[in-house]
């Protein structure tokens, strides 16, 4: 087979291409002044504008308490932490109702819950206008006093003594475990 010849017409000069950064290249921001081909007289301004992403608001980062494994908190607890939950809620109460022990009361009804299953410490974080600070709001000293002195001791009492019958029964493990956990909020309005 042999090829047909394509008719030519008059010689047409090619078509000027658009002036476009090559794929590899980033486009910028600064004018740019590009010749036109096969026109060296006139001369095109191309700008590009490139818009930043508005910064997102960094993720919270969760960091998961670290502590014993389940199994380990589970045979520290029916070994020794049903019994020495009750030996230390009686001397958290106690060193409470005294003014000289109050300080290592509540310092002892805050870890009961470590104490009783080994369940580590909850830290709480807060962002206050950009500084990151610990725990949360609390409530005046004086509210917190006087709720201490006329309803957390007795109240106080009533449910440690509440929890800990609760955490001699199977079906109340789960409900104990909330009280205990709860036990420095009921004494003295502390949120953690």
């Amino acid at each position: 087979m042999s090829q047909q010849p394509t008719p030519q017409g008059p010689a047409t000069p090619p078509e000027p291409a658009p002036s476009q950064p090559p794929p590899s290249q980033e486009p910028t921001a600064d004018p740019t002044t590009t010749p036109l081909v096969g026109d060296t007289a006139t001369t095109q301004t191309v700008v590009v504008n490139v818009a930043a992403p508005a910064a997102a608001a960094p993720a919270p980062v969760i960091i998961p308490p670290s502590g014993p494994n389940i199994i380990l908190r589970l045979i520290y607890f029916v070994s020794i932490g049903w019994w020495l939950g009750l030996i230390a809620s009686l001397l958290a109460w106690f060193l409470n109702a005294t003014v000289i022990g109050l300080p290592m009361g509540l310092w002892l009804t805050n870890r009961l819950p470590t104490v009783i299953t080994l369940r580590p410490q909850e830290q709480n974080w807060q962002i206050k206008e950009g500084v990151l600070v610990k725990g949360k709001d609390q409530l005046s000293f004086l509210v917190r006093a006087l709720y201490f002195v006329f309803i957390g001791v007795w109240f106080s009492a009533v449910w440690l003594v509440t929890a800990y019958l609760l955490l001699l029964t199977i079906i109340g493990l789960p409900l104990a475990f909330w009280m205990y956990g709860r036990v420095g909020a009921i004494t003295t309005l502390y949120r953690s």
